[in-house]
């Protein structure tokens, strides 16, 4: 509270809405955050904020839009089960934790151009989000993208290829593209794969023996999420 310099309410009138603005010592730009008739948050922006810890925005249900352009880190939770939230844009974010966006019911949009790092159940079980544009990430945890039935384009040329297929495996659309662009993979493929990655038999045999331990605990998880 020590950084406030000021803060303005002010009611928006006939929408039952409210605008409060905060002003800091040294930022340039105001906070911004709107809420409801009930004092839930629908609208937050910080353009200064280049950090997040855990839990950020966790279990909003009434958030709309959210602007965080110079956000670099964010913790786990982030944007834990938001229901109506649309779209996202974070064009300098690099690095998220656990169960970044999870259980998101609206997200159609989301625009990740500098991510390159990203805990377990990256954008876990998001119900209708078509496109994901993720050019340089390179580092990811266990069941990353899972349960995604609407996704059908992903770009993420730096991600690891098991991981793509461990995806691809999981996500029913992927499929469908992956099998329409390429129909099976064969001898020649693990043999390009040996050639051009450096990748023993042994190797290729213990990430497919990975594969199949992550399937069985996403089914797993799976399993008792629906009890």
């Amino acid at each position: 509270f020590e950084d406030i310099e000021k803060i303005e309410i002010r009611k928006e009138k006939g929408k039952g809405t409210r605008r409060i603005t905060i002003q800091t010592k040294g930022q340039e730009e105001p906070i911004i955050i709107e809420t409801d008739r009930n004092n839930q948050i629908i609208g937050y922006r910080n353009g200064g904020l280049k950090e997040v810890g855990d839990n950020f925005l966790f279990y909003n249900e009434s958030l709309t839009k959210l602007d965080l352009p110079k956000l670099e880190v964010a913790g786990d939770c982030f944007l834990f089960r938001n229901e109506i939230l649309e779209k996202l844009e974070a064009p300098k974010l690099e690095e998220v934790g656990n169960n970044f966006i999870c259980n998101n019911k609206g997200l159609r949009e989301l625009n990740l151009p500098k991510l390159e790092v990203a805990g377990y159940c990256f954008l876990f079980r998001n119900e209708i989000l078509e496109k994901l544009e993720v050019p340089k990430l390179e580092e990811v945890g266990d069941d990353f993208l899972f349960c995604n039935r609407a996704l059908t384009e992903l770009e993420a040329p730096n991600c690891p290829k098991l991981i793509k297929r461990f995806l691809i495996i999981i996500n029913e659309n992927l499929i469908k593209q992956s099998e329409k662009d390429k129909p099976k993979i064969n001898s020649t493929d693990i043999a390009n794969l040996d050639k051009n990655n450096n990748i023993t038999t042994s190797e290729i045999n213990s990430a497919e023996q990975a594969i199949g331990d992550m399937l069985l605990q996403t089914e797993e998880r799976r399993e008792e999420s629906e009890k």
